[in-house]
Order: C-alpha cells, then sequence, then structure tokens
C-alpha cells in the first residue's frame, strides 16, 4: 500500500511539474551578430543576390563625421578617429558598430588649385570618417566643439546601396578586388549605380576573435538629385567654407574601368585598424 502511495505521488509531482525548454536565442539585430554586441544603424535588406552581394536600405539617423584634412588614404583614419572617438567619450554616448570610411571623389576643390592632387583641400579625392550615433542619443547629441572638425550630420530619408560583405583585412587588395567583383556585376546586370563614391564598413577590431565582418556599400543612382546636392542630409553647416555636402553619399570619380565604371587602385583604405579601439 505504502509502495503504491509513493508511486502515485511521484507520479503526480512529475505531472504536475512543467516541462522547461531552453529560451530560443534571439536573432541579432539585421542579422549580424556583432549588432547584438554594439549597435548598429537600422537596416532593412532588400535583395540578395548570392556571392554575399545584397541591396540594403539605412534607414534615417544622426550621424557623426570627420573629414580627413589629407589627400593620402593611408593617413586618413588616423588623422580623424580620435576626434570622433572623444566625442562619444566625453558627452557619454555610446560607441556603435560599424566604422565607416567614405570614399568620394572632391568636386568642392577651391578654384585657386592649380590641380586636385597635390594637397588639402585639392585633393582629388575626400576621405571621411563615419560614426552612427545611438538611437537614444540622437535627439540630444551636443553640437561638436568646431574646434574638433567634427559634425552631424542627419539623414533625413532612407539611402540604398548595394553592397557585398567580406572577411579578412579591410585594405589593399581585399578592398579593390571586392569593390570590383560588386560593379562589375551590377553592370553585367544592367543594375544602375552611382560610381562617384564607396563605404568601407568595419565591425570588428583585429583582435576580435575571427570570423570578422567588413562590408562595401555604393549608392544605388538616383534618377535624378535635389539641386542642393544634399541628397537627403540636413547638414546645419552647409553653405560654410569647409562644408563638404556629402555623407553617406558621394560624387562622381575619374578612373576609366570596366564599362565605363570606375576601377579601385590597389591601395590602403583603413590601413590603421590596428589602433581603433572599438
Amino acid at each position: 500500500m505504502l509502495a503504491v502511495c509513493l508511486l502515485t505521488f511521484i507520479t503526480a509531482l512529475t505531472t504536475a511539474a512543467p516541462t522547461s525548454t531552453p529560451n530560443p536565442t534571439p536573432e541579432p539585430p539585421n542579422g549580424i551578430r556583432q549588432c547584438a554586441r554594439s549597435e548598429c544603424p537600422v537596416y532593412t535588406e532588400l535583395a540578395d543576390y548570392g556571392l554575399d552581394m545584397w541591396k540594403r536600405r539605412i534607414e534615417p539617423g544622426v550621424w557623426a563625421r570627420k573629414v580627413a584634412p589629407t589627400c593620402n588614404r593611408t593617413t586618413a583614419i588616423g588623422l580623424v578617429y580620435m576626434d570622433i572617438h572623444y566625442y562619444f567619450r566625453d558627452n557619454g554616448i555610446n560607441r556603435t558598430t560599424p566604422i565607416m570610411m567614405e570614399v568620394s571623389e572632391n568636386k568642392a576643390a577651391p578654384s585657386f588649385c592649380p590641380d586636385q592632387s597635390e594637397s588639402f583641400p585639392c585633393c582629388d579625392e575626400i576621405y571621411a570618417l563615419l560614426f552612427y550615433i545611438p538611437a537614444v542619443s540622437q535627439a540630444t547629441a551636443p553640437p561638436p566643439s568646431k574646434d574638433s572638425g567634427v559634425e552631424l550630420v542627419h539623414m533625413e530619408d532612407p539611402r540604398e546601396f548595394y553592397g557585398i560583405t567580406l572577411g579578412g583585412r579591410p585594405v589593399n587588395e581585399n578592398v579593390t578586388a571586392n569593390y570590383n567583383q560588386l560593379s562589375k556585376y551590377l553592370d553585367e546586370q544592367g543594375i544602375r549605380f552611382d560610381d562617384d563614391a564607396f563605404l568601407v564598413a568595419s565591425y570588428d577590431a583585429p583582435w576580435r576573435p575571427q570570423p570578422h565582418r567588413n562590408e562595401i556599400l555604393i549608392p544605388i543612382k538616383k534618377p535624378c538629385r535635389r539641386h542642393d546636392g544634399n541628397d537627403g542630409i540636413a547638414n546645419p553647416k552647409d553653405g560654410q567654407e569647409n562644408e563638404t555636402d556629402q555623407g553617406l553619399d558621394g560624387v562622381r570619380g575619374r578612373e576609366a574601368g570596366h564599362g565605363g565604371r570606375r576601377q579601385r587602385r590597389n591601395v590602403d583604405y583603413l590601413p590603421n585598424i590596428d589602433l581603433i579601439p572599438f
């Protein structure tokens, strides 16, 4: 009788006990694992072309941006990174990922420049670094000091890009080959894109565990441009002499290449990334 009672008691406990199932691991924002570690811009994936190539919309937001006062890509990041980093730190703004390097033709070169290849601001290309302001700080981010050279740009409209994902180091042949692979594919498909500029986005510092994620983003060609040249970026410093009115966009390049498109030279784009503590 006692054995029957114990068996009945154990059966009741087993039946009453809820079945515990492990909580499913949430998907990282944007499907990018690095965006679970640090906040990323809000992305919407629009198409997947295979071979790590895709079409993406970047939703409106605020960015900190600084133009590198150099015509040398090799030194560009080292000249501007810490100024933006200090802006985030000094104002208690959380850092985000990725860091974005914007490369675009310098259409605003002053008329006194003998040519566009000798010294800043007479450069052939403009190099700028962009950090995304986290959503919680976008309405309260204070204006950067004029001495810092940092500016806040407000992307008021979504921007669309074609992109390719790559691993390894975002320098030298890695960037060049992947840019040309993406632009060649778009040309072959008859897809219109701007060859004025491109972005290199890096999500991982070199010391972080592999695999690393890097991206090259090429702006989608628009049927027409706004006459103010700002293409959706409302910049509080428009009209000032040192303003470039670009940011997440670009202007036309000069180097001929595949199908009339610009072919990127084999040069460093993010050469000082080892020094960046992100």
